[in-house]
């Protein structure tokens, strides 16, 4: 790979320019650099050219990628030759969180009982939320993550570039899919999902409809404009099931094995009142769609044979006095279902929608409430998010405690394990070992790349 650079210098008068060449050409030495032509006239310097940058190898045998200092090595060694490793495999009982920075954002796999951090991942920013899917495997040269990014040049020096990474072995070179500059991937969560393990599919907005990227082949196969309907893919083998707000109707696509995707059935089975709302979840050993909408109503879609046939109704409703529901989802075996909750009536999306104060828990029979996980209780000055982990053992809340000592006046990044039947906690940490950029915020579980 070759190097340009262009110096300006268009403020320096000629005799100054002319000055300046001089010195540069009387280094006293018998070697002589080949620069090019100077243009005096315009105060432009041409084009240099630099050798070489090496090419990526395997770390040296004194490299060390742990938590041990690298040796520099003996004489005519390049500590500047830039290498990498595989990837850490991530393991199914860590948890992932985020560190955001610049253009990017830092996806950090942790352990949960200690929080120490024990591998980062950084991939670039989507439209608004970060369309990601961080993986658990136990090998590094399988796909650690999947991502939707946006690549802006800075003021304008372009246009942006549209792609999806997948991120595995070496992270410095992950597999791209360059898309077309009128994709716009919707962001929320539940919007987009990995179908079959390879294809990401997700609706679009400028479409209005699903896109779907076949991973394999590196290509952006299906595309289906489908009006009134979405945002909200839940994955079942090779079908994706969504909602159709306004003609009250689930609708079943199919991804074909070409990665074309299409409308293959809908039911007419919401309510008459029916409303959606910005995110949804799935719980994936029951194959259930997982909606609280903006009225507080809860709905489980059972697509287990398809879609539905019968009117599907609210299984309850979390609307409770003294604060505003929140974020929510449901344990992968569709038993249970958490809600976080702020301390304000207002509307949480609103520029003054308080803070996060509790969590609750319920049983999807009836949404009956069996928990209130206060600050109090959980050990916290604040709540930032709530996620089960992988299997749905133990609910995790990410938040803060206030440091003492050497941290005093700090707020330090804190995750309490909580044990889903019965509330209590199973463990406290500070999450140690991120970048420190911002702190930490957000909290899923990796997810299994289903084949």
């Amino acid at each position: 790979m070759t190097m340009f650079t262009t110096t300006r210098l268009a403020g320096l008068s000629i005799a100054t320019a002319t000055a300046l060449m001089l010195v540069g050409c009387s280094s006293g030495s018998d070697t002589t650099e080949t620069v090019d032509e100077f243009d005096v006239a315009n105060g432009v310097a041409t084009t240099y050219e630099f050798p070489n940058v090496p090419e990526v190898t395997a770390p040296p045998s004194n490299a060390a990628l742990g938590d041990d200092d690298q040796e520099l090595g003996g004489v005519g060694s390049d500590p500047n030759r830039p290498y990498t490793a595989a990837v850490t495999p991530i393991s199914a009982d860590w948890m992932i969180t985020t560190e955001r920075k610049d253009n990017e954002t830092v996806y950090a796999a942790f352990d949960p009982v200690d929080g120490v951090v024990k591998t980062r991942i950084t991939t670039g920013h989507a439209i608004w939320d970060d369309v990601v899917h961080v993986f658990t495997t136990d090998d590094a040269s399988e796909p650690q993550a999947v991502a939707f990014e946006v690549w802006a040049p800075r003021g304008s020096r372009g246009q942006s570039d549209f792609t999806v990474s997948t991120y595995s072995g070496n992270l410095l070179e992950p597999a791209e899919v360059l898309l077309p500059r009128h994709v716009r991937f919707h962001s929320r969560e539940g919007s987009h999902t990995i179908s079959q393990g390879r294809y990401l599919a997700s609706w679009d907005d400028q479409l209005f409809g699903p896109r779907v990227v076949d991973l394999d082949r590196g290509v952006l196969s299906g595309e289906t404009q489908i009006l009134g309907c979405g945002p909200f893919t839940w994955p079942v083998g090779d079908k994706i099931y969504s909602v159709c707000e306004n003609s009250g109707e689930l609708i079943e696509l199919t991804i074909d094995s070409d990665g074309r995707i299409s409308e293959t059935a809908r039911a007419e089975v919401l309510p008459e009142d029916f409303t959606s709302a910005r995110e949804a979840h799935f719980a994936e050993e029951i194959r259930s769609g997982f909606l609280v909408n903006e009225a507080g109503d809860v709905y489980l879609f059972d697509f287990s044979n398809g879609l539905p046939t019968e009117e599907v109704a609210p299984i309850g409703n979390v609307g409770r006095d003294g604060g505003r529901f929140y974020k929510n989802a449901i344990r992968p075996d569709g038993e249970q279902f958490f809600v976080e909750y702020t301390d304000t009536e207002i509307h949480p999306h609103s520029a003054n929608g308080g803070d996060v104060v509790s969590v609750r828990l319920f049983d999807v029979n009836g949404a009956k409430e069996t928990r209130n996980l206060d600050l109090e209780k959980l050990g916290l000055d604040s709540i930032d998010s709530t996620s089960y982990n992988l299997d749905g053992s133990v609910l995790y809340v990410l938040g803060t405690t206030a440091g003492e000592g050497d941290d005093e006046g700090t707020d330090l990044p804190t995750v309490v394990g909580v044990d889903p039947a019965n509330g209590e906690i199973v463990s406290t940490a500070t999450i140690t070992g991120f970048g420190g950029w911002d702190g930490v915020s957000g909290l899923t579980a990796p997810e299994r790349m289903a084949g």
